[in-house]
């Protein structure tokens, strides 16, 4: 998911900017990949450190899925956890040295310590643990648009209001995966909450309950259907093709999960939940290659219009 994301967002600058530049790329391919590398490298190394914290609570939740400790020693799970952290922030500092954006680095510092807080603290409180894990997800195409806003391509490939649209595309991106990863995490907690509260956690569902935790769940899903709504407003200059695909493919899902939400009191109906939250994120970041296409193909269309006249 998340190369997925940050190739949809070079792949959305790439059709924008760089059509019309010559075919002109300031941060080349590898520096590109070493760059999404590094995100996968410190989420890697964060679903190690999550599972070392965790092996009594998966005992609980998931037995079949519990790897440390049956299928790999705990030394040899915190020797993958340090050589992934420390390979992730190297690349990272790397790839963003590179490409003239050096600040940007510590975007992966943030990383390696907030991963590490969340697994060790975090994750077990009231909703502290699933507000940094949304942001976690709402960085990686912030940090793409870093990377292909470097100095170089803002003042080569991009007119000012080129940049300014850029920038409102993905902020409405980084705001869907903030919204969806939050909803999935409470819903998560609520799928764990058994082996969570054995553990003497204290998430939303073990403190508030079943149903108020429901019905917050609830009023984020609506507020999240309304604020897709105004980013579609925003949008509106788009073709039928992306309004259907909006419709049918992230809203649409939307209402199923309000559907199951309504259903659902059981851990295997928050598992159908989760299930399906994941389906829409990656709806949802499809949505930029949708964007890219649609926009790459309008230009194409004016381009040789102009031409024929």
């Amino acid at each position: 998911m998340i190369v997925f994301t940050l190739y949809g967002v070079r792949f959305l600058f790439h059709l924008s900017g760089y059509t019309h530049s010559g075919g002109q790329v300031p941060v080349g391919e590898l520096c590109y990949a070493i760059f999404s590398l590094s995100f996968v490298f410190m989420a890697a190394g964060g679903y190690i450190i999550n599972d070392y914290y965790d092996v009594a609570i998966d005992k609980i939740n998931r037995p079949s899925f519990v790897i440390i400790g049956t299928m790999v020693s705990t030394r040899s799970a915190l020797t993958a956890y340090w050589i992934l952290s420390i390979l992730g922030t190297l690349a990272g500092f790397w790839s963003c040295y590179w490409a003239g954006i050096p600040l940007v680095a510590f975007l992966f510092v943030f990383y390696w310590v907030g991963l590490w807080f969340y697994s060790y603290k975090l994750k077990s409180t009231f909703l502290a643990g699933n507000i940094l894990i949304a942001l976690f997800l709402a960085l990686v195409p912030l940090g793409g648009a870093c990377i292909e806003l470097c100095p170089k391509a803002a003042t080569i490939l991009f007119t000012s209001d080129e940049k300014y649209l850029l920038w409102k595309m993905l902020e409405g991106i980084s705001l869907f995966a903030f919204m969806s990863a939050l909803i999935r995490e409470i819903v998560k907690d609520a799928e764990d909450m058994e082996g969570d509260a054995a553990a003497g956690c204290t998430t939303m569902p073990i403190v508030i309950g079943i149903k108020a935790t429901k019905w917050i769940v609830f009023s984020l899903v609506l507020l999240f259907n309304a604020l897709l709504i105004y980013i579609q407003t925003q949008f509106s200059w788009m073709g039928i093709y992306l309004l259907l695909y909006f419709l049918l493919f992230i809203q649409a899902p939307l209402i199923w999960v309000i559907y199951l939400l309504i259903r659902s009191s059981s851990p295997k109906g928050f598992h159908r939940i989760s299930f399906s939250l994941k389906a829409l994120m990656v709806t949802g970041m499809l949505y930029v290659f949708a964007i890219a296409i649609d926009s790459y193909l309008i230009y194409q269309f004016f381009a040789n219009f102009s031409k024929l006249n």
